[in-house]
């Protein structure tokens, strides 16, 4: 844990505003949440079907069980036929070892500094080999690793054109002074080259996927129109075909209860989703935010690489938006969890071709 490597550095644990009864405390908590989980990983997880070196193809979609940094992994998963991506959209380790309660640790999460740049620069490289020049790349980070995720796209050829928010649903506790409640995206280019883009001018750098609370105050997205019934009887009637400036109304329903009505013209401005209920990653992504990224920087067979697919985010948004998903994932246990949610999702097979066996 960070406290160990800290008093391992002989640094001054006392500046982290701790005393040293609470330090120990902590790290004794840390040491049996640690041997809890060591021991339910030996007891409770399952010999994964995917093995390192499968290639699964779900339909038009391919799925490499391997390394994105190999320049070998680029080669199966894409064959010899000159296909290249028009879009990438990934979720790298972020170099902060998050860890969450019933999931496997993340690959490769676990580098720092240096490390962490040349793994990311690697990556990134095989990710520019595998685009086409006005491919668009959306790459989520950390604020903590920013730097090392800059400099690693830069020396792969990258150019950041500017930076996405995503507004989650609700804070994550922390020990700083403001709750985190977002998480960054890094919208970018080949060096020199434009990106593509279907998405018109109505768009905007803060992406919402389900409803946000603002100040207590839930807001309901609303397209067209919405009716609110009084426990009275009275009726007020809602709609979208409303004077340009205006676009939130705060309806009083009863003292203490108010609702936030956000009215969107068109699918571009603010976007609505619920969150999946199968979570299977700790860092997974709700669909609805790849395929923001999907009808703005691609088309209807276009194919879209991920070379950290994780939790499948990008492969199932895919699925549901007819674009066709090459990645990688180097966890087999995660490559089982993606077969089985566009099995669910889209009701077919998926095939496996082994290691040993020749690709396309």
């Amino acid at each position: 844990n960070i406290l160990a490597e800290l008093d391992g550095e002989s640094f001054d644990l006392g500046l982290t505003g701790f005393n040293e009864r609470e330090i120990e405390d902590i790290r004794a908590s840390l040491e049996q949440v640690t041997e809890a989980s060591e021991e339910g990983d030996e007891s409770c997880e399952a010999p994964a079907i995917t093995q390192v070196g499968d290639l699964i193809c779900l339909g038009e979609h391919r799925l490499l069980c391997g390394d994105c940094t190999d320049p070998k992994s680029l080669e199966r998963l894409f064959g010899g036929g000159g296909s290249k991506a028009a879009l990438v959209f990934t979720d790298p380790p972020y170099g902060v070892s998050y860890e969450a309660e019933g999931f496997d640790s993340i690959e490769n999460d676990d580098k720092r500094g240096t490390e962490l740049t040349y793994f990311l620069e690697a990556a990134f490289k095989n990710a520019v080999r595998a685009a086409t020049d006005n491919a668009a790349f959306y790459i989520w980070h950390a604020h903590s690793t920013v730097i090392e995720f800059l400099t690693a796209m830069k020396s792969a050829g990258l150019e950041c054109r500017q930076q996405i928010i995503w507004v989650k649903e609700n804070h994550v506790l922390g020990w700083g002074d403001y709750h985190w409640q977002h998480e960054p995206c890094l919208y970018a280019s080949k060096a020199g080259e434009q990106m593509q883009f279907f998405g018109g001018r109505k768009q905007n750098t803060v992406w919402r996927v389900g409803p946000v609370a603002i100040n207590g105050v839930a807001p309901l997205s609303i397209r067209e129109s919405v009716v609110l019934k009084a426990p009275d009887g009275h009726e007020v009637l809602f709609t979208s075909h409303i004077p340009k400036k205006v676009r939130e109304k705060i309806v009083e329903l009863k003292p203490g209860l108010a609702m936030a009505l956000h009215f969107s013209q068109s699918p571009g401005t603010v976007w609505e989703a619920a969150r999946e209920k199968d979570v299977v990653h700790p860092t997974q992504k709700p669909i609805a935010l790849a395929e923001i990224a999907l009808i703005n920087s691609s088309q209807p067979g276009d194919i879209v690489f991920d070379p950290f697919l994780g939790s499948g985010c990008t492969l199932l948004a895919a699925e549901k938006r007819k674009r066709v998903c090459y990645g990688i994932e180097l966890d087999p246990h995660y490559c089982d969890a993606i077969v089985a949610r566009w099995e669910a999702l889209s009701g077919k097979t998926a095939i496996r071709i082994p290691a040993s066996t020749p690709s396309f």
